[in-house]
């Protein structure tokens, strides 16, 4: 089995936007703004496993892995520079999972990529190149894609999640998948939510966190590591404004500009200065004025003051973006970065849109997840060309 498929199996295992602190960051972004007429530009770009898309004016690009349909251009030929996306146009906000998207249209959502589980919401397990809509889906507001499950925020900040349920990360008070949405049990008041591998968690009110499904790291940050088919409150956070989790751990921007982190940190991607997992939230060491948070499978980054990035955790593909492929369980500088608005992580890159509205990705590219032409990994930003 190679990586990709073994990933997949295990499913982990301003210029031109207005910057909304509400809303956060690992698998989605809200693209605002009014760009010249006739004129196609990135407004966010978002990652997935071994991919990453951009939201553009005229539809969507997307770079890297395509072999499930990811792009959903109705191929499965990969690319190491951005690639339009024709079968996508009209989404006003995009996620991605490790090898799947969904989009918002018009308050409902489609859905394309590998079904295995039936993460694409339409009633079947069948893996689509094409966009296809997710079954009885209408009022959301927003989308998010985890490792093999979906989930959307709906009116009165209900949350309805679709896909695989085997550690409970539907919500829904049972461990049973399903390939149609089912409401989400005792969440109501949500403004955002976020999709891990086999997990999900809600912003609700007075930024308090919820979260349910598998917690044997941690991930659902209550003080144990039992998984929870219903949502458990995350012990101890208040004031947060936005949220980010891939793999198995999640981290939440706080009022005020610091980052709690809790679940998985055998790379150090919780930024404590330890390798200790933790089941409840602690504090990322030395990190102030932070305004953005994104989170990869092992890595994590924000956004701090001038536009500067920081990461912290894994760096063996350089995800960190220091220029080195050591690893810090503390944050760490982003090579050269400034004007940075948004971030998105992938499983081992990240990517970042700047406020010129042009794309930088850095770390593993052996999937041309990178978007610079070359299908190589870099330990410091590269612009993505064909924006």
């Amino acid at each position: 089995m190679n990586q990709l498929a073994a990933a997949r199996t295990f499913t982990w295992a301003p210029r031109l936007v207005r910057l909304v602190a509400t809303l956060a960051m690992f698998s989605a972004v809200v693209a605002c703004g009014s760009p010249p007429t006739g004129v196609s530009v990135p407004l966010a770009v978002v990652s997935g496993g071994y991919h990453s898309c951009a939201l553009m004016t005229g539809g969507l690009k997307c770079w890297g892995f395509n072999g499930d349909g990811e792009f959903g251009n109705g191929s499965t030929t990969s690319a190491n520079s951005a690639t339009a996306s024709a079968g996508i146009a009209g989404a006003t906000q995009l996620a991605t999972g490790d090898f799947h998207g969904c989009a918002v249209y018009n308050a409902s959502v489609k859905c394309w990529g590998y079904n295995g589980q039936g993460q694409l919401g339409d009633g079947t397990t069948t893996t689509r190149t094409l966009p296809v809509s997710v079954v009885g889906l209408t009022g959301v507001s927003q989308v998010a894609a985890g490792g093999s499950h979906s989930c959307a925020l709906v009116e009165n900040g209900a949350v309805t999640c679709w896909g695989n349920n085997s550690r409970g990360q539907l919500g829904d008070g049972t461990f049973d998948s399903s390939q149609t949405p089912v409401a989400v049990v005792g969440v109501v008041g949500a403004t955002y939510i976020a999709t891990g591998s086999s997990h999900t968690c809600a912003l609700v009110t007075a930024g308090a966190v919820k979260c349910w499904g598998r917690n044997q790291e941690g991930e659902l940050g209550n003080g144990t590591n039992d998984d929870s088919e219903l949502a458990v409150d995350v012990t101890g956070v208040t004031g947060a404004i936005a949220l980010a989790t891939r793999a198995n751990h999640v981290c939440a921007l706080i009022s005020g500009g610091t980052v709690d982190c809790w679940g998985y940190n055998g790379q150090g991607e919780l930024g404590d200065g330890t390798l200790d997992n933790r089941n409840t939230p602690v504090v990322v060491d030395g990190l102030s004025g932070a305004v953005d948070v994104t989170t990869g499978a092992t890595h994590s980054c924000a956004v701090v003051a001038a536009g500067r990035a920081k990461c912290w955790g894994s760096n063996e593909f350089g995800q960190l973006g220091d220029g080195t492929a050591t690893s810090s369980s503390t944050p760490v500088d982003v090579s050269g970065s400034s004007d940075i608005v948004k971030l998105s992580g992938g499983i081992s890159h990240t990517c970042a849109f700047n406020d010129d509205a042009t794309i930088v990705c850095w770390g593993r590219g052996t999937e041309g997840e990178l978007g610079d032409g070359t299908g190589k990994s870099s330990l410091s930003p590269v612009e993505v060309v064909g924006l």
